[in-house]
């Protein structure tokens, strides 16, 4: 485990242990190669199972999806992801992911902070909990958005709330001093809203900090994509999504503990067939180039990688011809920071269920913290409340190295 002393962790543990609930650990770190950062790619909407990582062909369910071989043996993706089945064996390919929760806005939630939404409690994003935890460096920003979450800081608090840019440019730092004026202005404004009511800025006021870090650092260069050769920016493709991956890999190397890399399109109720084509291929071009890029620096052991969808597509295709939300089994991927590479679990023939190793969001998060360092059985304190960090998961023992 990582032996965090800095102040954070350290006032953390007192709290804990004053609140008589901290308790050693109890999961087994490999000691010394944990994961330094994460690149959470998301795919908004919910992906189909069965056009990408869990192909049905040749069935009623599969449509006219075809598969294609993978570099695991046995293993086929679906005809779309190429790049992706040619590198299968350096990915930890998740067939039984499972949960209750169709809906996007609590499916959304729920895969960003491993909880169900509670209107009583505001649960911090996976990132958030990282960069409170200390996880990575202590340079610039720790956690960043690239298009937007449905989670914060939450109870953890606005300073670990994520830096969110909606586009791939460069945030703020307009050269003609406006920043710098709408700075001064917000100090104001919260100055006066703490005399009027009592109540403490601070959090808001270093989290703007944290962001004037970044937008007067060498962290906002990782939105110039100019300086990368020509090669490595046709790697990734034109799309948003490939640039926006780029961009995570340059803010990892600033120093960025978390990057949420946001692909946007994924809701097909009709016409998925056509329509998840052209997502596809940005996603097969997009992450294979971010795979090679990493293990190309050095950074493939460092730096975990997750793609995953809010949930599936139903197996029955509708009258549209597409798919409906589906959370009863779908997939997702994991690779990188010291993963042992894989498949684990698998659903029915028609899709319809998982039949083997049913895994649950908060059992991903388990094994992400896991891998960075963060003991999963861990509590933190929700005010005075002691809670653990992720909602009972447990990690995939499989893929951890």
């Amino acid at each position: 485990m990582r032996n965090t002393t800095t102040r954070r962790g350290f006032l953390r543990r007192a709290a804990l242990a004053v609140a008589g609930v901290y308790a050693l650990p109890r999961w087994a770190f490999a000691g010394g190669d944990e994961a330094t950062s994460l690149i959470l790619v998301w795919l908004q909407g919910g992906a189909s199972q069965l056009e990408t990582f869990d192909p049905k062909p040749g069935t009623p369910q599969g449509g006219p999806t075809r598969a294609i071989e993978t570099a695991l043996p046995g293993v086929r993706f679906a005809a779309g992801l190429p790049r992706l089945a040619e590198r299968a064996q350096r990915l930890c390919v998740l067939r039984s992911l499972t949960g209750r929760e169709g809906d996007h806005r609590r499916a959304s939630y729920l895969l960003h902070t491993g909880w169900p939404a509670n209107p009583a409690l505001d649960y911090p994003h996976l990132g958030a909990l990282l960069d409170a935890e200390g996880v990575g460096s202590e340079a610039g920003i720790g956690f960043v958005s690239l298009g937007q979450v449905p989670a914060r800081g939450g109870f953890r608090g606005a300073a670990h709330s994520p830096l969110e840019v909606g586009t791939d440019r460069a945030p703020g730092g307009e050269a003609d001093g406006s920043f710098a004026r709408r700075q001064g202005l917000l100090a104001a404004v919260e100055g006066d809203f703490a005399r009027r009511s009592g109540g403490d800025a601070t959090q808001r006021v270093e989290a703007f900090v944290q962001a004037q870090r970044v937008l007067a650092g060498p962290m906002r260069r990782a939105w110039e994509l100019d300086r990368e050769p020509a090669a490595t920016r046709e790697a990734y493709g034109g799309s948003l999504l490939g640039r926006r991956l780029l961009i995570a890999r340059r803010l990892v190397e600033a120093g960025a503990r978390c990057v949420v890399v946001q692909s946007p399109g994924w809701d097909h109720h009709a016409q998925i067939f056509r329509q998840h084509a052209e997502r596809t291929r940005e996603l097969d071009q997009g992450l294979s180039a971010l795979m090679d890029d990493l293990s190309s620096r050095k950074r493939w052991e460092t730096t975990l990688l997750a793609c995953l969808g809010e949930f599936g597509r139903t197996p029955t295709i509708n009258a549209q011809q597409g798919r409906d939300h589906f959370p009863r089994a779908f997939s997702g991927l994991l690779a990188g920071g010291g993963l042992r590479p894989g498949v684990v679990g698998a659903t029915a023939p028609d899709g319809s269920r998982v039949v083997e190793r049913p895994l649950r969001i908060a059992d991903v998060h388990a094994t992400l913290l896991a891998r960075l360092g963060v003991d999963p059985a861990g509590l933190q304190l929700a005010g005075d409340r002691p809670l653990g960090l992720v909602d009972e998961g447990q990690p995939i023992s499989e893929i951890l190295g």
